[in-house]
């Protein structure tokens, strides 16, 4: 009765998309022809306003989509924002649930027919949107991975751009026939009002954790006169800390370059600096003393969605770290290009889904029955993801582990949290054991079952997914 009641709560909120699967999942449990019959008309009524959307004529102002959006993705509220540059463009959303930006991918706009399309990448379940321009409205649906169903999203134009816009750098850049989508761009010169501090942790863009790093330049404790504002990656607490972008990016398969400007501490001592992007790319930097700032470019190709921050962390604690500058992370190519030749090239992994059990439906907390996959050869797990919906809370991500059928544990991992469904924070953890197993019967154990997402759709089980490949 509850899927029910739910169901007629989303029909007389007019999303029919929605109401269909609430009732759908409610059949599942206790048949009824009466409500079969309600669901056939409803469909209709979906198809319906699909035809009518479809033939809408459309009213394209000579703006195009450019400007600031207040947006609505079933009922999430926030904004969006979209910038043209040639025929490339940038994009980002901010939902007021989530509380940060999120860039959009493979945005596309027919000015002719009025038609926009864009990417919302999300772990484990990304958001493809469709819509059609009206004026300054702009109407439509999306679809989300591993749901059939359909969800409306609208968005009315709160603020046109400027008559002869610049494109913001954060946002597209375009080198000669070339277009680079800028998911990220930090200069440091904003920070503390122009001035240096010790020990600074007031960072818009990092947070630094464990230990410290100290902001100098532009006279104060100035290493390296004229170039403004830069990071000491050693403060000044004989611990250095982890230097660690406060976004989450949310990396669709491509071709990125992360770009730096990277200089010895210029005070007499060898420094190792470990630079990380989520769990395709890590490599240690050495830099002597004397080394110049100079920019060092690393091509990262990535073959399957991911997510993660991007991090610097200085080994050693003496107060004398490499000096860092102008950091920034742009996607250069939409999809990896056969038989390129990169430098420092890097895979997310060969991974493949062996195992997912996740829906879009309504769920609930407390898994009734335990989550098992089986593997029918050896394989590499090169990721598990659970799901912490708690009733749009999300969770402090604990940890994951697996146990076979002899009563032997593999981890526990230490999770990392990302955001779920309507840009709840935490909801997804996520471990990266890139472990061999061999073939067998495993079960997933959460720490935390109390928060662990089920429903009718998983039997009882919890939400997780399963991602790796064949052992050699």
């Amino acid at each position: 009765k509850k899927l029910r009641d739910e169901g007629e709560q989303l029909q007389n909120q007019k999303q029919y998309a929605a109401a269909v699967a609430k009732y759908r999942e409610s059949l599942k449990l206790l048949p009824d022809p009466a409500l079969e019959q309600h669901i056939a008309k409803l469909e209709a009524e979906v198809k319906k306003q699909q035809a009518v959307q479809q033939t809408r004529p459309p009213a394209a102002p000579s703006g195009g989509v450019e400007g600031t959006w207040e947006v609505s993705f079933n009922n999430y509220k926030g904004k969006m924002e979209l910038q043209r540059s040639g025929s490339g463009w940038g994009g980002r959303i901010w939902l007021d649930a989530h509380r940060t930006w999120e860039q959009l991918t493979n945005i596309l706009f027919d000015a002719a027919a009025g038609r926009l399309q864009f990417t919302r990448p999300i772990a484990g379940a990304t958001q493809r949107y469709s819509g059609t321009l009206s004026g300054d409205r702009l109407e439509g649906t999306f679809t989300q991975e591993n749901y059939a169903g359909q969800f409306s999203w609208w968005a009315k134009r709160t603020q046109m751009p400027p008559t002869t816009p610049q494109p913001p750098q954060s946002h597209i850049i375009s080198s000669g026939d070339m277009t680079s989508q800028v998911i990220f761009d930090d200069t440091f010169d904003t920070e503390n009002n122009g001035r240096g501090m010790l020990n600074y942790t007031g960072f818009s863009k990092w947070t630094v954790k464990d230990g410290s790093v100290d902001l100098i330049g532009n006279g104060y404790h100035d290493s390296i006169p004229g170039r403004g504002l830069y990071v000491d990656l050693d403060g000044s607490t004989n611990k250095s800390g982890l230097f660690e972008t406060r976004q989450i990016f949310y990396l669709e398969p491509g071709i990125y370059r992360l770009s730096f400007d990277l200089g010895g501490s210029q005070r007499g001592d060898t420094n190792t600096v470990t630079v990380k992007l989520g769990n395709v790319f890590s490599e240690n930097i050495i830099l002597t003393s004397s080394e110049p700032m100079r920019k060092i470019k690393k091509n990262i190709t990535i073959s399957s969605t991911t997510s993660g921050t991007l991090s610097f962390r200085n080994s050693g604690g003496d107060n004398l770290g490499l000096l860092i500058d102008n950091v920034r992370l742009e996607r250069t190519s939409q999809s990896p290009t056969s038989g390129s030749t990169h430098s420092n090239t890097i895979s997310s992994g060969k991974g493949q889904v062996i195992f997912n059990n996740g829906n879009i439906a309504g769920v609930y907390n407390n898994p009734t029955r335990p989550t098992t996959f089986i593997v029918n050869q050896p394989h590499v797990i090169t990721l598990i993801q659970n799901y912490h919906w708690n009733n749009a809370r999300g969770s402090t991500p604990g940890t994951i582990a697996l146990r076979d059928q002899s009563g032997r544990t593999y981890g526990p991992w230490q999770a990392k949290g990302s955001p779920g469904q309507g840009g709840v924070p935490n909801a997804y953890w996520t471990v990266y054991p890139n472990i061999t197993l061999p073939a067998g019967t495993y079960t997933v154990i959460d720490s935390e079952p109390s928060t662990w997402a089920q429903n009718s759709g998983s039997n009882g089980a919890g939400f997780t997914r399963v991602e790796g490949y064949p052992a050699r």
